[in-house]
């Protein structure tokens, strides 16, 4: 049985092409290339594309001729092209009201992104090579650039990305020139005519192939390819080198290109070597032998529409019944909505393959870049210099690019071939002929030490004079160029006020402003500030310290009074508590016979210090808890007594005192120093406005109390200042916040920044500037030595209150106890003697009648009273229980009745004596 094999469905599809153009006619001959190539290797595929050539002529009426033909009586299914922006624009308006894909492999501008349902862009987003660009220029540290595009969606659709990345990598956009598409050679040169006043020389061309090749023929022709100059080109030129002819070759030696990196593969070379061998046989007379990325994108992009159509491949041809558009051209009907186009679209966006150009994968319907190539233009073609990727930046090779992340490597690019071929790289800038810089400079000042203009009567011109103008004059004599200058006198309104001045710089009013101008953040983003040339910093300016050595009770001074009299009354309740502790059991207390304060006092301290010892554990735990304050107490007076006596102490000489005793304080006016403190949360009705080194001497005399402020918060420049006029009565503190001191004002992207600073560092490293310094001595402050910069303060109760606490708490808890004990021996005595008197008692009424009376000789007293106690204590605390005791009791029991105290006593001691007991 014979196999039936059914004809494959044809699908037309649209191309309008610039047959006029290189590109255009590369372009179509890629496409058939591709179709063929195509079906030749998928036999199975039961579509076939079958191009439809239009010619727009680079017209835009044309253009949508063709596209009306294609769409009405070929009834294509999509529609590759058109070349031009100006074109796409009307036909991708015919592709959303017909549901037809028009797939653009040429269109590069981001204007077009999403902005057409049904319009796909194959070719590379110009968005992409922006930060190429960017990194390119930093890499060289060029901080200024010129842009050149063509007026039109093509050369404006990259201009707001390339500026915005410029400038927030800090490089200024000092020109942009917009050529017209259709520009003569006298437009031309009326343009660059104006950029070569400039002086930037660093320039970023972005135009199409045409407008390209004349713009740089004209550029050699003014002498703009010479040395000294700069010419990057974007990938729209940078890819069409090959293209060029060779008169256009001799004129853009020396550029730089930024274009798409094509990875070489086999298949390529295969392709390449194909379409060299087409190219012949179309064109024998041409010289272009060698394709672009834009013919390579038309060849992946139709065989991504084939892949596609073959997945939508039923009834691909045919269009939705009863649902027509109306065109605005009278006789060209009506055009059919494509049932499939919507089905079509998104399966061609989603197709993913390896084709001659990279990877065919679009994201977000955008063709994403392996990569940028760096190429520069030499001899009769292009020389690899470098890469560009997204994860490593710039390299040599793109091996190392592929190993490393986050790398730069511009040390390691390729050498460079620069316009006249100069040995170095290019400055990206010159001093343009005959330019007069302007330099500003402020007509009056509160402080003409630093910068001042005036006028000078013999020649009736305006001068300067102050430190800052001998630091500009010195700078301008180190520059590797000339720089001729003119002084411009600038009127300050209100003192201070910087803001105005640096608006003239701003307003480009003057190039250069030369004043006490500080280095501000807030302002940075609007003009360019020198390195500094003064000294960093935000000081304070106190009353000159008191020389507390000289006072008789400095001895006093390492203590509060609060720590002073919270120690004596610690101490003299210590002493308390060990005499209540001792006085019972230790003789020293009851060996006289009245006990008086000062032997409480006079053992208590001499325990301290060793000389007594205690009887009572008690006690000694006492004496040992004071002793540890003691010797913490005498270690801290000792440092802070040294302390007093070897520096010399300020009033209030930190922010947060001032803040605390709500002192005023005092700023210069117009100074950034306001928006400090406001930092800082101070009252603002406690800050002072200050115009004059006159008003910080009358306002520091006063005082805060009085009408004026405790201190003064400046720069360390005004600092300086005020105290080479006052060094004996005001001195300074600090510095107590960071500032990046004074530095000329430039316009952005000026360079003249680079320059002066590089001038003004050498300046500092020879000391020149220190030099100058000397010159106006009033800048020297020579109170250096009484600058301090920590200070000391009185030791308060706030750091021993914990010591104390400790001490008493001890003390407390020993005499406490002490009472608790006494109490309870207190009360078993007084249950012994009531036992003991009983006892007696009985003895007495059974012996009463045996025992005679003593006669008056016997009762004589043999002891004193001293030894009284003695008696008392040894009968009371019945040391002897046997009978001689009972007869000693029942002696004493008589004496009691007749006879006084001392003969009690004796009676005792005779007793004793018959019984050889001891007396004492």
């Amino acid at each position: 049985m014979a196999q039936v094999f059914n004809e494959p469905i044809s699908v037309n599809i649209g191309v309008i092409l610039d047959m006029d153009t290189w590109v255009g006619r590369m372009t179509n001959s890629c496409i058939f290339m591709a179709v063929n190539d195509f079906y030749s290797t998928h036999h199975n595929y039961t579509t076939r594309l079958v191009p439809h050539i239009r010619d727009s002529k680079g017209d835009v009426l044309d253009a949508a001729s063709a596209a009306l033909d294609l769409l009405t009586n070929v009834r294509v299914q999509a529609i590759i092209g058109p070349e031009t922006s100006e074109q796409a624009g009307f036909i991708a308006n015919l592709g959303d009201k017909t549901h037809v894909p028009i797939i653009s492999s040429t269109i590069t501008s981001p204007v077009f992104s999403n902005r057409s349902q049904y319009f796909v862009q194959t070719m590379i987003n110009d968005s992409f090579q922006v930060k190429p660009l960017v990194a390119f220029i930093e890499a060289f540290r060029w901080k200024e650039v010129v842009l050149i595009h063509e007026e039109s969606d093509y050369g404006n659709g990259i201009i707001p990305y390339l500026t915005y990345d410029l400038q927030k990598s800090n490089i200024m956009v000092s020109d942009i020139s917009a050529i017209p598409l259709k520009a003569t050679d006298g437009m031309i040169y009326s343009e660059l005519s104006e950029l070569l006043l400039g002086q930037t020389r660093v320039f970023i061309v972005h135009m199409s192939l045409s407008l390209g090749s004349l713009l740089f023929i004209k550029a050699k022709e003014m002498g703009m390819m010479d040395q000294g100059f700069v010419w990057i080109i974007t990938d729209g030129l940078a890819s069409q080198l090959e293209c060029m002819d060779s008169s256009v070759i001799k004129s853009v030696q020396g550029v730089v290109g930024i274009k798409s990196y094509i990875p070489q593969t086999e298949e390529l070379n295969a392709f390449t070597d194909k379409w060299k061998k087409y190219e012949k046989q179309e064109n024998p007379d041409t010289d272009r032998a060698n394709t672009s990325i834009y013919g390579l994108q038309a060849y992946d992009t139709m065989w991504a529409l084939a892949m596609a159509v073959e997945r939508v491949m039923h009834n691909l041809n045919s269009s939705t019944p009863g649902k027509q558009v109306i065109t605005r051209f009278k006789g060209l009907g009506k055009l059919d909505i494509r049932a499939k186009g919507s089905q079509l679209l998104k399966t061609f966006v989603k197709m993913k393959f390896k084709g001659l150009s990279g990877e065919f994968n679009l994201i977000n319907e955008q063709l994403q870049p392996p990569g940028y190539q760096i190429v520069n233009v030499i001899g009769k073609g292009e020389r690899e210099i470098g890469f560009w990727t997204s994860t490593c930046g710039i390299s040599r090779q793109l091996q190392v690019i592929k190993k490393k992340k986050n790398c730069t490597y511009i040390n390691e690019l390729g050498p460079i071939i620069w316009p006249g071929e100069p040995l170095g790289t290019p400055k990206g800038w010159t001093v343009p002929n005959n330019k007069i810089f302007k330099v500003g400079v402020p007509m009056s000042s509160q402080f003409e030490e630093f910068a001042s203009a005036q006028k000078d009567p013999q020649t009736d011109k305006f001068v300067g004079r102050g430190f800052s103008i001998d630091v500009f004059l010195a700078v301008v004599n180190m520059l590797p160029f000339s720089m001729p200058y003119q002084l411009v006198p600038i009127r300050v309104t209100r003192p201070g006020d910087e803001d105005s001045l640096i608006n003239e710089v701003i307003l480009k009013n003057v190039d250069v402003l030369v004043a006490a101008t500080s280095i501000q953040l807030k302002q940075s983003f609007y003009v360019d500030f020198s390195t500094p040339y003064t000294d960093l910093g935000v000081s304070m300016i106190v009353p000159a310290p008191i020389d507390k050595r000289k006072n008789g009770w400095v001895f006093l001074k390492p203590f509060t009074t609060n720590l002073w009299l919270v120690t004596i009354a610690t101490f003299i309740f210590t002493v308390t508590v060990v005499g209540i502790l001792e006085h019972q059991i230790n003789t020293e207390f009851w060996k006289k016979p009245k006990i008086r304060l000062s032997t409480v006092f006079w053992f208590s301290l001499s325990t301290s210090i060793h000389r007594e010892r205690g009887q009572s554990n008690m006690s000694k735990l006492v004496v040992v808890v004071w002793i540890i304050v003691l010797f913490v107490l005498t270690s801290s007076y000792t440092a802070s007594l040294s302390s007093l006596l070897t520096v010399q102490q300020l009033t209030t000489t930190t922010i947060s005192g001032l803040k605390r005793n709500n002192d005023y304080l005092g700023y210069r006016r117009g100074s950034f120093v306001l928006d400090l403190l406001k930092r800082w949360y101070f009252d603002e009705s406690k800050l002072k406005a200050l115009d004059s080194l006159e008003e910080y001497r009358e306002a520091l005399s006063k005082g805060s109390g009085n009408g004026g402020v405790a201190a003064i918060v400046d720069e360390v420049p005004y600092v300086n200042l005020f105290l080479s006029k006052h060094c004996e009565r005001y001195t300074s503190v600090g510095p107590i916040y960071s500032s990046d001191g004074f530095g000329f004002v430039f316009q952005k992207g000026s360079f003249l920044t680079s320059e002066f600073s590089q001038a003004i560092s050498k300046l500092k490293g020879q000391g020149d500037i220190d030099h100058i310094g000397s010159k106006w001595s009033r800048l020297q402050s020579s109170c250096e030595n009484m600058t301090i910069t920590t200070p000391s303060n009185t030791l308060s109760l706030d750091s021993f209150w914990v010591l104390f606490l400790f001490t008493v708490t001890a003390s407390s808890i020993a005499a406490f106890l002490h009472i608790i004990l006494a109490f309870y021996k207190n009360y078993q005595r007084r249950v012994a003697q009531q036992s003991t008197t009983n006892n007696i008692d009985d003895v007495v009424h059974q012996s009463y009648s045996n025992t005679r009376p003593l006669s008056n000789q016997e009762m004589t007293p043999r002891i004193d009273d001293e030894q009284a106690g003695t008696v008392y204590t040894l009968v009371c605390a019945g040391q002897y229980q046997t009978i001689c005791v009972t007869h000693i009791i029942l002696d004493i029991i008589m004496c009691i009745r007749y006879q006084t105290l001392a003969n009690v006593i004796s009676t005792v001691t005779a007793s004793c004596s018959m019984m050889n007991l001891p007396s004492n």
